[in-house]
């Protein structure tokens, strides 16, 4: 495995997670990363110092369960509330009265300026149907849940990016419990508007729903 990338690198002269992926007869990104625990091992034990953040790719799987786990716990929140779920694992969805909710990572990012404030962002994804997504917001570390966000799925177009005080132009209504957003989620589903009210979850009780 190791000399194939090798060749790989001597050929192209860098190494990408999307340079491995095309590359014929070279394992896919994945199997490197299941072999030797994150890509950036693979590059280290080849002499390769990739000038690009792997982090992203490291953290992938840690995203992936965490997508996992945050839609089963919903899941029983909901139904603990009395709705009726359907839980699509695959996809990491939950349909509920009809409406998809959909789960996303906003992974914060900061410039190393302290005059500067951090980032997060969302990314679409393949799969995004019309419905609700829930946003789980990481902390700096990008290990640990910071707090939850409820927006509709048409605002998030390609990927979301915004600062703690940038989030308002989006709308977005910020929760420190999955229970939380389960109830807000309700609220939401329990009304005939076509489009998402901001408004609306800012009328939940003080504690449960705060605005940045």
């Amino acid at each position: 495995m190791l000399k194939r990338l090798r060749i790989l690198l001597k050929r192209k002269g860098r190494l990408s997670s999307a340079i491995i992926s095309d590359a014929p007869g070279v394992p896919s990104p994945g199997l490197y990363q299941f072999r030797f625990g994150y890509l950036r091992n693979a590059y280290r034990l080849i002499g390769y110092v990739s000038t690009r953040n792997c982090e992203y790719i490291d953290t992938r799987e840690d995203r992936r369960v965490m997508l996992e786990e945050h839609a089963v716990t919903l899941g029983a929140a909901l139904s603990a509330l009395g709705e009726d779920i359907k839980l699509d694992q695959v996809h990491r969805t939950l349909e509920v009265r009809g409406t998809v909710v959909s789960l996303r990572v906003a992974r914060s990012t900061h410039d190393g300026n302290e005059k500067h404030s951090p980032t997060w962002t969302v990314e679409r994804g393949q799969h995004l149907p019309p419905g609700l997504i829930v946003g789980i917001r990481l902390d700096a570390s990008n290990r640990v849940v910071r707090d939850y966000f409820l927006m509709p799925a048409a605002k998030l177009v390609d990927r979301l990016r915004f600062t703690e005080h940038g989030s308002k132009r989006y709308g977005l209504r910020w929760f420190n419990r999955i229970d939380d957003v389960a109830r807000a989620t309700k609220r939401r589903l329990g009304r005939d508007a076509r489009e998402f009210e901001c408004g609306d979850v800012g009328r939940a009780s003080r504690g449960s729903c705060r605005r940045n």
